[in-house]
């Protein structure tokens, strides 16, 4: 399967179901958005640690919004560029 193929097919997987939390990583502090399928903001952005403190935070953030209106969490990361 090409990229561009896989790329879409987790696309047409997003449904109004599905929680989709974009990950900002960085080197000592990650930033997460919590958008619906349509991009609307369904929780206010989070700021975690890149430690076992941070990890626990955005899993119980994920958590707790995913049990109040979805069925399925869907995640992006986007890595820091370090040049």
């Amino acid at each position: 399967m090409s990229n561009e193929n896989n790329i879409n097919s987790k696309i047409e997987s997003i449904t109004k179901e599905t929680l989709i939390v974009g990950i900002d990583i960085a080197k000592r502090t990650h930033a997460a958005q919590f958008t619906d399928w349509r991009g609307a903001t369904v929780a206010a952005h989070l700021e975690f640690t890149n430690d076992g403190a941070g990890f626990e935070a955005i899993l119980s953030e994920i958590a707790l919004e995913r049990s109040q209106y979805f069925t399925r969490v869907a995640t992006i990361q986007k890595p820091a560029l370090n040049i």
